[in-house]
């Protein structure tokens, strides 16, 4: 079992509906596991649930709420190197997403930062052994012109247990 921090973008019913049958077609690994999010600390063991939602709550410091604009597409080699992922990513709200992330890589949870692969603010919508399909995808959503416009206005301190996304404290954002 580990935790994880993620946010679960506020959006329309119709936009949400769109993202869950693209993931549903396109990312049998996570589509039953968790909703639609933004991972900002992914799995760790290094903090139990209780001294991570502290470290996220003293953390904080500065972030209200924020909109995000999820309208263009990334695909992007799993660190495994035996999948690929097909990512949402926002323009607007890139780097709030990003600033908050690192806020939270610091003190306790620095040492769980990966420097090896890059973090990119994203929303993920497929998972594919076959990179192809991920770019046909990703091509066939960029000609459709989405745009899916939102807000980050809660953290979840969630509790994996490599099956399922659990959560078990919401944190507002000031």
């Amino acid at each position: 079992m580990s935790f994880v921090v993620i946010a679960y973008p506020k959006i329309d019913r119709k936009d949400y509906d769109w993202i869950q049958g693209i993931r549903k077609e396109n990312d049998p690994m996570m589509f039953d596991v968790v909703r639609p999010h933004i991972t900002f600390i992914f799995p760790t063991n290094k903090l139990d649930a209780a001294s991570l939602t502290s470290h996220v709550e003293d953390h904080l410091t500065g972030f209200r709420s924020f909109a995000v604009i999820f309208d263009a597409t990334k695909v992007v080699e799993d660190d495994s190197k035996t999948f690929t992922h097909l990512f949402l990513v926002p323009s607007v709200g890139f780097d709030n997403i990003n600033k908050l992330h690192d806020q939270l890589y610091v003190d306790g949870m620095a040492s769980e930062l990966r420097l090896d692969i890059p973090f990119v603010p994203h929303l993920g919508i497929g998972t594919n052994p076959d990179e192809g399909a991920m770019e046909e995808l990703a091509k066939s959503i960029a000609q459709g012109g989405k745009s899916i416009a939102g807000t980050i206005d809660e953290l979840v301190v969630a509790e994996y247990d490599g099956k399922k996304v659990t959560d078990l404290k919401t944190i507002n954002l000031a």
